[in-house]
């Protein structure tokens, strides 16, 4: 995977739940490791859906991880869907 400033990671899937909407995986760049753990679940209101990422790994990666993947799913939520 390449991500923002060319930083890349060898990343790999270690659990998906098809029933549950839940997958993980495991990102390396160098010394760099972050598990993540990714959810879709049915909004309280039970129209539409919320989704949530659980990151481990050291607190810096983590924080600065938090801020790319927050900034990315705003803009996937905010993107139009395409015509049909």
């Amino acid at each position: 995977m390449r991500g923002p400033l060319g930083v890349s990671a060898a990343v790999v899937v270690l659990a998906v739940d098809e029933a549950r909407l839940t997958w993980s995986w495991r990102a390396r760049s160098g010394p760099v490791v972050l598990e993540l753990e990714h959810g879709v679940d049915p909004a309280p209101s039970g129209t539409g859906t919320r989704t949530w990422l659980t990151i481990r790994g050291a607190a810096p990666v983590v924080l600065a991880y938090s801020v790319a993947a927050r900034v990315a799913l705003v803009s996937l939520v905010r993107r139009p869907s395409p015509s049909t």
